[in-house]
């Protein structure tokens, strides 16, 4: 069991910090809540706006579990290298009720013709549109995330202590990472805070195998 637990509980391995498996830590002063009335104020059309790794997909993740749109469930679309398409897209919107909600994560990985066709389809079909992006698109923006430091080394700590409770569980020392090497993981990494984490998957295992020590 020790064996395994030091095998498979680095706290920065892929299936902790895949898109969307993090919770998001609202900034003061936001809420759910208010984006969604921010959205409606929009007209029903947005974009939540940031570079890889800044945390959009698991925002739509808190975003939708407060959604005032219950009926929109299934209708997540997670765009990866370009698929599903527009037309799959207008496929699946075609079986949204007028007033529900659709959701495109990676909305920029479409070519705009493709964009401009889904989003015009939303207008007239009646439906609400939220989409993710790299880069700013045609629709407004909803909210644009600027990854900090002081979030990101609260997700470093959030990942360090689950691992802790589960070696203390196991009779295991929990291993630390001084924040100082945090902290140049996450300026080598220019603010994209997945990257920080593949970083650190390393360090940490250069400390599980006594390679590093927080001294040094």
């Amino acid at each position: 069991m020790q064996r395994y637990l030091l095998a498979f509980s680095n706290p920065f391995s892929a299936e902790r910090i895949r898109p969307g498996s993090l919770p998001f830590i609202f900034p003061a002063g936001i809420t759910p809540e208010n984006l969604w009335d921010r959205f409606c104020q929009l007209g029903g059309q947005g974009q939540i706006l940031g570079a890889q790794g800044s945390g959009k997909t698991s925002l739509i993740t808190a975003l939708l579990a407060a959604s005032p749109w219950r009926e929109f469930c299934g209708r997540l679309l997670s765009i990866r290298d370009g698929k599903p398409g527009p037309l799959s897209a207008l496929r699946e919107m075609r079986q949204v009720s007028p007033g529900c909600l659709a959701v495109v994560d990676g909305f920029e990985q479409w070519f705009l013709p493709g964009q401009i066709l889904v989003a015009l389809y939303a207008r007239v079909s009646g439906l609400r549109l939220l989409v993710t992006g790299h880069k700013r698109s045609f629709l407004p923006i909803l909210v644009k995330l600027q990854p900090e430091w002081p979030l990101a080394c609260r997700l470093v700590h959030l990942l360090l202590q689950e691992v802790a409770d589960e070696r203390l569980r196991h009779g295991l020392p929990p291993i630390t990472i001084p924040e100082a090497v945090i902290y140049e993981a996450f300026c080598h990494s220019r603010g994209n805070i997945r990257e920080m984490f593949f970083r650190l998957y390393d360090i940490y295992e250069e400390f599980s195998r006594g390679q590093r020590t927080p001294s040094n």
